[in-house]
């Protein structure tokens, strides 16, 4: 089957749009509220953007709904691989040579928009992030070039990317990346490095793992979220919370007992919530670990025989709404948070293993 991206009109609960593409397509949005989705396309090297269509007047509040459209707008280099929202800004990483792009999303639409490209130095697998005006990419390792994982993390302004201001090279291993308000995190081989805003500029600290983690448990998956205090991290078959306030930092593992497929942690910082290998939703405490509420059964258990890699199911978070699809079946299941229910399954056809929700832009 060739690769397509679909656009679902969720008040229609239909697909309005589709369009082909050249690799398959990893979807992001930089959040539920934003006009644009992306498309990442690792092979050939592409990463394209989709406009919703829909914008809602300022003053009359009156939505007028367009039809979705590919933007001429787009990044072109070597494996894009990490993409990153915050702050306003999108960076894709490259793997191909280190590179990476980097947008100010609300320009997008506009006669100038704002973008730039910058080097990390050589290819691996990476990732930048921009916050509070700074630059922060992954450090390749400088002892082996043929290292796949970075180090540690650069830091450079946002006005001058190819200079570097600091450096920090305790994070083996390198993989994963959070960011709110005040904090940016990165998952180690041996626990979190972080980056806290401080009097004007960041500070780096290493949050150890615990002495009683398991052999080779590590956090390479980071989620927070600008209301909460918390950093959550992928952890085994389940989640670990960490408190970074305190010192030394406090972990929290939360065990589901079955495979961790996807994980987020809901707008307001409240709530982690995560698909788990039975196909069921789950709802913990982003504080606590406790769960909230029994797991939602959504879809059929990820069994898939030994040996194959098939389309996985996936999740995205909305503005109250959590999507996961099931590539087997061709769907995309709706849940509400508010009630904790299953609600609609839209049948889109072919193998949906990545979503991303997005919707209305603004006019001023």
């Amino acid at each position: 089957m060739n690769p397509r991206m679909m656009v679902v009109d969720l008040d229609e609960a239909k697909v309005i749009a589709s369009f082909p593409t050249l690799g398959s397509v990893a979807a992001y949005a930089s959040h539920a509220g934003s006009a644009f989705g992306w498309a990442n396309q690792r092979v050939p090297g592409l990463v394209e953007i989709v406009a919703s269509g829909v914008t809602v007047d300022a003053g009359s509040k009156s939505v007028t709904k367009g039809m979705p459209h590919i933007l001429t707008q787009r990044f072109e280099a070597p494996l894009p691989t990490h993409f990153v929202s915050h702050d306003k800004w999108v960076v894709s990483f490259n793997d191909g040579d280190g590179s990476f792009d980097y947008l100010l999303e609300p320009t997008l639409g506009d006669s100038r928009v704002i973008t730039r490209r910058a080097t990390s130095g050589r290819k691996h697998h990476g990732v930048a992030v921009i916050a509070h005006g700074n630059v922060f990419a992954s450090l390749p390792d400088p002892n082996d070039v043929n290292a796949a994982l970075p180090v540690g993390v650069t830091q450079r302004r946002i006005a001058t990317p190819d200079a570097v201001v600091a450096t920090n090279d305790q994070c083996p291993g390198l993989h994963g990346e959070g960011g709110s308000d005040d904090l940016v995190a990165f998952g180690c081989s041996d626990g979190v490095l972080v980056a806290e805003w401080k009097n004007g500029d960041f500070a780096f600290r290493k949050l150890p793992n615990p002495g009683d983690a398991p052999a080779g448990r590590r956090v390479g998956t980071v989620r927070l979220d600008d209301a909460s205090d918390r950093i959550v991290g992928n952890w085994g078959t389940g989640i670990v919370i960490i408190d970074h306030t305190v010192s030394p930092a406090t972990w929290t593992p939360v065990d589901f007992g079955v495979a961790n497929m996807a994980f987020y942690v809901a707008r307001g910082g409240q709530h982690v919530l995560a698909l788990d290998g039975n196909g069921a939703l789950r709802r913990i405490d982003a504080r606590t670990g406790a769960a909230v509420g029994a797991p939602l059964p959504l879809i059929p258990a990820w069994a898939p025989p030994a040996g194959t890699s098939p389309p996985r199911p996936a999740l995205t978070l909305g503005e109250g709404k959590a999507f996961v699809t099931d590539p087997r079946a061709g769907v995309v299941v709706e849940v509400d948070l508010a009630t904790w229910t299953k609600q609609r399954t839209i049948t889109t056809g072919g193998q949906p293993n990545s979503v991303a929700a997005f919707g209305r832009a603004q006019v001023p």
